[in-house]
């Protein structure tokens, strides 16, 4: 499980920035997990951002053994994702960034993998989305793991797919845009991501 607290500094090394597709402007992060993941067992899932001048500008879902932690005072990010869930003009949107990884292949993380739509879920100060993947409906959903029906997604879905909320990421606003979520479901998965990341609001902004 995730053991690295939220709020502590942490430094994302050389080789793994390297890796990463779409990479922080800066090796030194934040964790900013909620509270619920450090329970979960079997994963070393945790979700670190850089925050710069203008406030929160990357944030990744990735292994905390890409991690080193940092001696210094903490920072706790989680009110500037909050901030951002839920907003800008692209939210709903469905996005194809491909992999998160430049070389997936090379050794197992938690960093989410493969070719597939996103669902785009609010909006950096920067400008870029903050998305999280869609996957296959394991017929067994959990609480943090909505499912979207078929028709949900026009010109796109053809089977059920459930969004990964834990595997929040920023990536460009330049990301290929594949269709869009249809209205009757946004709020279902609105009212998922707010319990998840414990936002206070009661309807869409």
């Amino acid at each position: 499980m995730a053991t690295i607290a939220p709020g502590r500094p942490v430094r994302l090394s050389d080789a793994e920035h390297s890796r990463l597709r779409y990479p922080p402007p800066g090796r030194d992060l934040f964790i900013a997990v909620v509270d619920g993941a450090l329970a979960a067992p079997g994963s070393s899932l945790t979700l670190a951002a850089h925050v710069g001048r203008r406030g929160l500008d990357w944030l990744g879902a990735i292994d905390e053994s890409m991690l080193e932690p940092l001696p210094g005072q903490g920072y706790d990010a989680r009110d500037h994702i909050r901030a951002a869930l839920l907003t800008g003009p692209g939210l709903w949107n469905c996005i194809f960034p491909e992999e998160l990884l430049n070389h997936p292949l090379a050794r197992q993380t938690t960093v989410y993998r493969g070719r597939r739509p996103w669902i785009v879920v609010g909006e950096l100060p920067c400008g870029d989305l903050m998305a999280m993947p869609l996957n296959d409906a394991s017929g067994n959903p959990k609480p943090y793991t909505p499912v979207i029906p078929i028709g949900a997604l026009p010109t796109l879905h053809s089977k059920a797919s459930q969004l990964e909320i834990p595997h929040l990421w920023s990536l460009p606003s330049s990301v290929r845009i594949m269709s869009r979520l249809e209205p009757p479901y946004q709020n279902t998965l609105a009212r998922a991501i707010r319990i998840y990341f414990g936002l206070r609001h009661g309807g869409l902004r």
